[in-house]
C-alpha cells in the first residue's frame, strides 16, 4: 500500500487524514514534533506527504530545515483539518473538495519510488552543472543551469525540462577538477508551471569518482561556511 507521511498531531484532524488516506488507497503514518518527522522520513519508504499547515508552522528545533528541504523530494499536499471536526481543507491543487484533491493524489504518489531522505545533510549551493539527458552531452538535450542543494549523495537541479521520475541524469559539475559526467537517478521532478514550486530535479548519484567526492563535499564546506558568515 502507498505508505505517506502525515505531519499531523493525533487528534480528530489527524485521524481526519489517516482516514481520507484509507478511503483512497493510502496508509498514513503520523508524526508532529521535528525529531518523529525527521525519524520518519530517513527510515520509512514513503511516496509523499500530507501537510497539516498549523502543525508544520510549530515544529521547531534544527532540523526544521532538513524537513523544508523534504517537501520538494515528494509528492505533497498542504491541508488545514479542523481539530473538533476534523473538516479538512486542501490548499494546494485548486479542488473544489478534499476528496477530489486526495483520489488525485494517490495515483501522483503511486507512481513515485517508495524512499526515505539521505541521512547526510544537504547544502544549500549554487553549482553551475551541466544537465543532459544523454552521456554524449548533445546541446539538443543539456541544459546550462545550477544545482539549488547538493550533498555527495546528491542534488537538486533547476530545470524547466520534463523530467519524470526514474529517469536517467547525467551531470557535470563545472566547479570540481574532476568534471568525469555524474550518472544519477532522478528521484523527484516539479514541472514548470505546476505551482508555485521550484522547477527542476531531485538527482540521486549513482555512480561518482572518489576524486568527484572529495572535491564536492570540499566544495559544499566552502558553501556552509560562506552561508553561515552571510547570516550571522
Amino acid at each position: 500500500m502507498i505508505q505517506i507521511l502525515v505531519i499531523a498531531r493525533d487528534n480528530n484532524a489527524g485521524n481526519a487524514y489517516l482516514t481520507i488516506l484509507e478511503r483512497n488507497g493510502m496508509t498514513g503514518v503520523l508524526a508532529s514534533e521535528t525529531p518523529a518527522v525527521l525519524h520518519a522520513l530517513r527510515t520509512l519508504p514513503l511516496q509523499g506527504l500530507v501537510v497539516n499547515m498549523p502543525t508544520y508552522l510549530r515544529l521547531q528545533g534544527r532540523g526544521k530545515h532538513v524537513i523544508s528541504e523534504a517537501l520538494s523530494c515528494y509528492p505533497v499536499l498542504r491541508c488545514r483539518a479542523d481539530n473538533e471536526t476534523g473538516v479538512i481543507t486542501v490548499f494546494d491543487q485548486g479542488h473544489e473538495s478534499p476528496e477530489t484533491a486526495f483520489a488525485g493524489f494517490a495515483p501522483t504518489c503511486a507512481k513515485t519510488t517508495p524512499r526515505s531522505i539521505r541521512r547526510s545533510e544537504r547544502i544549500w549551493a549554487t553549482c553551475s552543472i551541466l544537465l543532459a539527458r544523454e552521456s554524449s552531452f548533445a546541446p539538443a538535450v543539456t541544459e546550462r543551469t545550477i544545482t539549488m542543494n547538493a550533498s555527495e549523495q546528491g542534488a537538486f537541479c533547476f530545470s524547466v525540462a520534463h523530467w519524470q521520475n526514474d529517469d536517467t541524469a547525467w551531470i557535470q559539475f563545472l566547479d570540481l577538477a574532476d568534471k568525469t559526467p555524474i550518472v544519477g537517478k532522478v528521484i523527484h521532478a516539479q514541472r514548470w508551471g505546476k505551482g508555485c514550486r521550484m522547477p527542476g530535479c531531485g538527482v540521486e548519484f549513482t555512480s561518482m569518482t572518489d576524486a568527484q567526492r572529495e572535491q564536492l563535499a570540499a566544495v559544499l564546506a566552502g558553501a556552509h561556511s560562506f552561508i553561515g558568515k552571510s547570516y550571522v
